[in-house]
């Protein structure tokens, strides 16, 4: 089965609501009146979202809001309202000037305008910047939201284990339902083929949402029946086209699957003519080629689909059904719908071939010549074609081997892991209960003497409460002992960082015991042992490790040395 990748470009509060012009004072002073810079910081998102949507220039209302109650990160968004105008204007040109501008908010519109120019790479690199400063600033909601497009750009370059990192980093930040970011997991288990995390996820998005209208989740759900309950199929294509009244209500995402079932005749392809050249575009046009929409195609309209199509191998095929008559299309639309496979030749040899053809078509004067000219455009056109599909199934499959691979690998670690885990717990456990043992012993027969009036015998029951205190501090030193013999590659670069206690506490926490656990080895307060991981993390940020990180780091390669 063929996976389904997207990119869905999370501009946060996009849609518009009234129409109605806004009314300046009022937004200003419900900006105003907020209670706390949370509050403040959600109104004046709203607010600038509403002015934006009329193009109300700054001055009409920055001097009408209370500048001084504002933090830096409130007066950052503020500062970025210019380049929301922008990017709703399309005036990518001023916004790609911005590039080097120290405002997270304003990168996070550059990144969204260089992505729909198609300069995906420079988007990528413009929200890792803007995520790094709005994730220092505590902004979950860009944040989480840049995190997203960038995985999901990891994806589109097959770049799974990266795509996969940040889509779970944005998970971790986000305290509130992402239809998005959970259509982002339903595509990564349709692409590995977990169809049972896969339903898991469809049976969570619909829970939420019955009428969900997000593109990405509509298309991996029809992927998903696709490829497990075909029967069901239909009933959830027909949902699909109900949920969308008119053809602008159709998400960008959805459109080459309206394509490539014929949905939509009389509209479409205006749709398509509105496309930015994004993946979206290009996967539209490849789905063209084997839909009924091919031989409706005017020449005026494969000129314009050629001129922002930035794809090669389409490009070839677009200008190869430039050159043919009306019944040549028809059955070139015929061809692309079999299954027959050619001999695999260089697809630069194809190019240069097809694109000879091309020009002796001009000195063709006979209809036997015209006749030889189609079979053979048809037989370039067939294996061009076959060409394109065979190198998507290959890159397809090598991406699968190297997750099975990776995969394999994972689980024997983590087998390996459990089981040391495991022994070692198990022997820190035996001598814990054998001291406990000898306790409560000891402490049964302190009970049964008869201390009263007899000095000396006071004496004894003070002793014995010394030994059993030394023993309590025995079990404990003992169990920190094993402790201290864990050893891993990942303290080369701990003992840089981090003094031995901290040290300790990491070492304790990635054998299993937890906070109150280790309060109770090291005699402190389960506070105190709260207060040191919150320093821990704040020092492996500094240098840029996560303290999650670390641990799954450290037990991936523990080991146990014998004092």
């Amino acid at each position: 089965m063929k996976p389904f990748k997207f990119l869905i470009v999370c501009i946060l509060m996009w849609s518009k609501i009234s129409g109605q012009t806004p009314n300046v004072d009022s937004i200003c002073a419900h900006i105003n009146a907020a209670n706390g810079p949370y509050k403040q910081a959600i109104r004046l998102e709203n607010g600038l979202r509403q002015l934006s949507e009329e193009k109300i220039s700054r001055d009409k209302f920055i001097p009408k809001l209370n500048i001084a109650k504002m933090d830096s990160r409130i007066l950052l968004l503020l500062d970025a309202y210019d380049s929301k105008i922008w990017i709703r204007s399309g005036e990518f040109d001023k916004l790609l000037a911005e590039k080097n501008s120290l405002n997270p908010y304003t990168l996070f519109h550059v990144g969204n305008a260089q992505y729909l120019i198609g300069q995906n790479d420079s988007a990528m690199q413009t929200w890792k910047r803007a995520a790094a400063m709005t994730l220092e600033y505590e902004d979950s909601g860009y944040t989480s939201s840049m995190y997203v497009n960038i995985g999901a750009l990891n994806w589109m370059s097959n770049n799974l284990d990266s795509a996969l990192v940040y889509f779970l980093k944005a998970r971790d930040i986000t305290s509130w339902y992402n239809e998005t970011l959970e259509a982002n997991i339903l595509a990564i288990t349709n692409t590995i083929e977990d169809y049972e995390l896969s339903r898991k996820q469809i049976d969570l998005i619909l829970s939420k949402d019955p009428e969900s209208k997000n593109g990405p989740f509509l298309v991996n759900w029809m992927s998903f029946l696709k490829a497990t309950n075909p029967e069901l199929l239909d009933s959830v294509q027909q949902l699909v086209q109900e949920r969308f009244q008119f053809i602008s209500e159709i998400p960008e995402d959805l459109l080459p699957t309206y394509v490539e079932n014929g949905w939509r005749a009389d509209s479409i392809l205006n749709a398509i003519g509105s496309m930015n050249p994004t993946s979206n575009y290009h996967s539209a046009l490849e789905k063209l080629f084997g839909s009924p929409f091919l031989t409706q195609l005017s020449d005026s309209t494969l000129k314009f689909l050629l001129a922002k199509s930035s794809d090669e191998d389409i490009n070839a095929l677009l200008k190869l059904i430039l050159v043919a008559d009306s019944n040549q299309r028809s059955l070139l639309a015929e061809t692309f719908n079999t299954n027959i496979f050619l001999p695999n030749e260089s697809i630069k040899r194809l190019k240069f071939t097809a694109e000879k053809y091309e020009a002796e078509l001009k000195n063709l004067e006979t209809s036997q010549q015209a006749l030889i000219f189609t079979s053979l455009i048809t037989l370039l056109i067939i294996s061009l074609f076959i060409i394109v599909q065979q190198r998507k199934i290959i890159r397809s499959n090598k991406v699968q081997k190297i997750l099975n691979e990776k995969k394999k690998k994972l689980e024997l670690s983590n087998t390996k892991l459990d089981s040391e885990i495991r022994q070692l717990r198990k022997t820190i456990q035996e001598f814990s209960e054998k001291s406990l043992k000898e306790i409560q012993n000891l402490k049964k027969w302190v009970k049964s003497l008869n201390l009263e009036g007899d000095s000396k015998n006071q004496h004894h029951f003070q002793d014995l409460t010394i030994i059993s205190t030394y023993i309590n501090g025995v079990q404990r030193f003992k169990i920190r002992e094993y402790c201290r013999n864990i050893t891993s590659n990942e303290l080369k670069i701990l003992h840089k960082i981090l003094g031995q206690k901290e040290i300790e506490i990491i070492k304790l926490i990635s054998v299993g015991f937890k906070s109150k656990e280790i309060a109770l080895l090291l005699d402190v307060s389960p506070q105190y042992i709260n207060n040191v991981r919150y320093q821990i993390r704040n020092v492996l940020s500094e240098n840029k490790l996560e303290l999650d990180d670390v641990i799954n780091n450290f037990k991936s390669n523990l080991s146990f040395e014998s004092s």
